[in-house]
């Protein structure tokens, strides 16, 4: 772990990204409140959060393509930039109009959106550059646990701070934390980053389609990563309607105001913090592969346990356990697929992925409200529990078939490495 903090290029990239999440927290709750304040209408709130998740659906694929071929580090810098102008765009938009149009306002929503989905697998591809291959776990870890501390953070104060500086100020302040990231990032050094610059980049459509292709190939017969695919589109295709269940629980079972969910959330962000601190210490004992599949069961009992729960005290602790399994789930994939694909290929595969489990959430989101209203709130979450523990029991017999067959490779080329070493000795 002290090696972590040793490494200036880790921690500019660390230290860049802690500002830019509080902003992005803090200008969360701007929005919402403005358009609370304009609109008054949960409708067009729950619009402006289906938007910001469309964009990752279209786009992402294309855009791991484009991410393998061009600079991390131009990448991530320009995505700030073009973020930060963005986020100036919307004080100014309602400062000069009495009431702005609602579909300006879900063009700005879906323009950061799509910026976002260049800068995120960016970012997690460059980790590996900047991060020998065993230092990548601790790296995800503190990454994801700081990160998380940050967003509950800024989920708890925010609301505070929007109220005493006001909305503008705080969209200024999001801008202003895109503009720090962008500056640390340009203070880190890429020792891969010279390839890349050296790569053609006056390639043909056809080339791009074609890279593209590649990529889906790639992972298409890659075993591992079709069942990490298979793993998560599972996963958030059940769990992903939490997301929209939550708010019709707080409102028909615990009896509470809309705003209780701030509790829910946070529960499970401390959840998720633990988990991340805790899978360093579980994965000196146990593969990451199998904690990965072991966090499905913890989902599946928890959301189980909210099909009957009725009082927010007796929820939290839930929430914090789910968050448990959510933080194992994060860092244990990220780091697996890190030390995994090919360097040439990870932009291509984390974005590929990303498009696959945004694409899940969405669909699990859409009917969500519909069968709650139709069967109840916790009816829908039994039912989600039970099929979630169904498919921990196969992606348990599936996954640990894989997980085997790859550690018998490693096994192989560490005995074949030995024994040339040994060979070479004898020489």
């Amino acid at each position: 772990m002290k090696d972590m903090w040793m490494n200036k290029n880790f921690v500019k990239l660390w230290f860049g990204q802690l500002i830019s999440i509080l902003g992005d927290q803090i200008h969360f709750i701007a929005l919402m409140v403005l358009i609370q304040n304009y609109f008054g209408n949960i409708v067009v709130t729950g619009t402006v959060m289906m938007i910001t998740a469309i964009p990752k659906v279209l786009f992402s694929p294309f855009a791991g393509v484009f991410i393998d071929r061009w600079s991390l580090k131009k990448t991530m810098i320009i995505s700030d930039i073009l973020r930060m102008l963005l986020v100036l765009f919307i004080p100014l938009l309602f400062h000069f109009l009495s009431k702005p149009s609602m579909t300006i306002i879900f063009i700005l929503t879906f323009l950061i959106s799509t910026v976002s989905i260049f800068f995120y697998p960016a970012k997690s591809a460059s980790i590996p550059t900047l991060v020998d291959k065993e230092h990548l776990l601790a790296a995800n870890s503190i990454s994801g646990t700081t990160q998380m501390v940050i967003s509950l953070l800024g989920l708890l104060t925010g609301a505070v701070l929007v109220s005493i500086i006001g909305t503008t100020w705080a969209f200024i302040i999001d801008a202003a934390s895109f503009l720090a990231s962008a500056l640390f990032i340009l203070m880190i050094h890429f020792p891969l980053e010279k390839e890349k610059n050296n790569m053609q980049d006056n390639k043909s459509s056809i080339q791009y389609i074609q890279e593209l292709t590649s990529g889906i190939r790639y992972i298409s017969q890659d075993s591992l990563l079709r069942f990490i695919i298979i793993f998560f589109s599972s996963l958030m295709l059940f769990a992903g309607a939490t997301n929209v269940l939550f708010f019709a629980y707080i409102e028909e079972v615990l009896h509470m105001d809309a705003s209780s969910i701030g509790y829910i959330f946070s529960g499970n962000m401390v959840g998720m913090i633990i988990g991340m601190i805790l899978l360093q210490k579980l994965s000196q004992k146990y593969p990451k592969e199998k904690l990965l599949i072991w966090s499905m069961l913890i989902f599946s009992f928890t959301i189980l346990q909210v099909s009957w729960i009725n009082n927010i005290l007796l929820l939290i602790p839930i929430m914090i356990v789910n968050g448990l399994g959510n933080g194992i789930i994060n860092v244990a994939s990220n780091t697996i697929l890190q030390e995994y694909v090919e360097e040439s290929f990870r932009g291509r595969v984390f974005s590929v992925i990303e498009a696959i489990i945004n694409s899940a959430l969405i669909i699990s989101m859409l009917p969500a409200a519909w069968l709650a209203k139709q069967f109840g709130v916790q009816t829908i979450f039994l039912s989600i529990g039970i099929i979630l523990f169904i498919l921990f029991l196969i992606s348990f017999k599936i996954g640990n078939s894989i997980f085997a067959s790859l550690y018998k490779v490693k096994e192989e080329i560490v005995e074949t490495n030995r024994s040339v070493m040994e060979g070479e000795m004898v020489k």
